[in-house]
């Protein structure tokens, strides 16, 4: 469980972080840059693909790599609610979905369970010890 909470975090940080390369790919390929006056001129082959070229390709390599980890993802997000769904008790099923599931703040779970932090912490920390000794007992039945 722990690890598959990782490896979500994980994925959702990756993903943010390629989303703001795709957007300043997109930004990039939308600007056309202009003769440079003020630079010595280079005798060298030249391109003859306009700049933006290159940048609309790299926006689109990078979506897909986004839609790869988007999928990886939901995977991730599917084994984890099953791992949550074992647990018996409802409150730490709910602060479990949403801390890992839909990502909320200990604020937001605070306010939205109408429960103070130190509950929402006592539930998730007792949430996690009752999933390590299920798991513990699970492999000792192999």
């Amino acid at each position: 469980m722990i690890v598959a909470i990782y490896l979500r975090t994980n994925q959702i940080l990756q993903i943010d972080k390629k989303k703001i390369r795709a957007e300043e790919y997109e930004r990039l390929s939308m600007s056309i840059p202009g003769p440079n006056y003020d630079q010595p001129v280079v005798d060298k082959t030249r391109s003859l693909e306009a700049p933006f070229v290159k940048w609309i390709g790299k926006l689109i390599d990078i979506q897909k790599e986004i839609e790869e980890l988007e999928k990886k993802l939901d995977v991730l997000k599917a084994e984890v609610i099953g791992v949550i769904e074992t647990l018996e008790n409802e409150d730490y099923k709910n602060v479990l979905a949403l801390r890992y599931i839909s990502g909320f703040t200990w604020a937001d779970i605070c306010e939205k369970l109408y429960i103070s932090r130190a509950t929402v912490h006592r539930w998730h920390d007792k949430a996690i010890d009752e999933l390590k000794i299920e798991k513990c007992e699970i492999s000792s039945n192999k």
